[in-house]
Formats: C-alpha cells, structure tokens, sequence
C-alpha cells in the first residue's frame, strides 16, 4: 500500500511539473532547435534539466540506504513548440489539369501586452540516459530501486540507467 501511495505521489510530482512547465512555457514562448548533446543545463520554455537533476537526486536521497545522490541526465532533443496555422487550400481547374494552392498562415491572438501564436502544445526533450552515483549504490536493492524511481520519473528504460557508488 505504501508502495502504491508512493508511485502515485510520483505521479502527481511529474503531473505538477508538467502543469508547471505549460504556464512558464506561455510567458516565454521560445523557439525549436534540434540537437544531440548530453547536456548539463536546459532552459527553453521554462525547462530546465538541472533542476529536474536536483529534484530527482533529493527524491532518490530519500530512498532507504541511498545516502547522499547526484543526478545527470542526458536528453536527446531541446523543447519544440507547436503553433497553430490556419491552412488555406485553393485549387484551380484549367483544360486538362488540376492544381492546387495552399496558403499557411500562423494563428496569431492578441495577449493584452502584445500580440503572439497560439501554441498547440510543446514537445520536451526525450532524456536519452541517466547516471546516479549514490553513497549506498553498493547495495543491490538500493541500485534497483534507484533504477527502478529513475525510470519512473523519466521514462527511460533500465538498460539506459546506471547507478554507480559515490566516493567517500
């Protein structure tokens, strides 16, 4: 039963974060740009790896036998926004052929300090991989429950996770 309080309270953290990263995302309104790169600090719309970093690594230094944890992430893209467009197609028949013209026009609002798109949705980085080094990682039930909350909170598979033993 503890158990399962505890993956839904995880749950409700990521919910919390995500709803947390939608609002900053609104006020900032930044770009897409491809790449991949293992990367210390991300910070386009209002993410921020280094802080998820910090937040994992204190929820994990709560596991029982944990010790002191650092957390680092790596992430295979940066955070893309979607923006609405309105799409107009016309199409023009002459003799024997059909063509086809579409006009494509961002769907702009008025946002009381100024205008802007309207976002669709924003698309964050997929993590690639994840290293934990933990004071208790010499313990075998402490690396999987440690491999098992990373992956939980991440999405990342257990085969992308390693957990190696902090030095003293």
């Amino acid at each position: 039963m503890d158990k399962l309080k505890g993956i839904l309270k995880n749950k409700y953290i990521l919910l919390l974060i995500a709803v947390g990263l939608i609002l900053m995302l609104f006020s900032s309104g930044e770009g897409k740009e491809e790449k991949t790169a293992q990367v210390s600090e991300l910070t386009e719309a209002g993410f921020s790896v280094r802080e998820l970093e910090d937040r994992i690594a204190e929820a994990l230094s709560k596991i029982d036998g944990a010790g002191k944890v650092r957390v680092v992430l790596t992430v295979r893209s940066s955070t893309e926004q979607v923006i609405a467009e309105d799409v107009e197609t016309t199409e023009k028949l002459s003799d024997d052929e059909i063509a086809s013209e579409s006009l494509v026009q961002t769907v702009i609002i008025d946002m009381g300090d100024g205008e802007g798109p309207v976002t669709l949705k924003y698309i964050y980085p997929e993590f690639q991989g994840a290293l934990v080094i933990a004071q208790g990682a010499g313990n075998a039930a402490v690396r999987l429950a440690l491999t098992e909350a990373v992956s939980s909170l991440t999405g990342i598979g257990a085969d992308r996770i390693t957990v190696a033993v902090m030095q003293s």
